[in-house]
């Protein structure tokens, strides 16, 4: 489980969730950027 962060600095917006992600799901973002998988622990 990951806890996510969504910010808007234009419209000072922000939401935060922990949600499960599918491993394909897991292996995009690995592919991207690996530190943004960072569990909780």
């Amino acid at each position: 489980m990951y806890k996510v962060d969504l910010r808007d600095a234009k419209h000072g917006f922000q939401i935060s969730r922990v949600v499960t992600l599918s491993k394909k799901q897991e292996t995009i973002l690995k592919a991207i950027d690996r530190k943004l998988l960072k569990t909780e622990n």
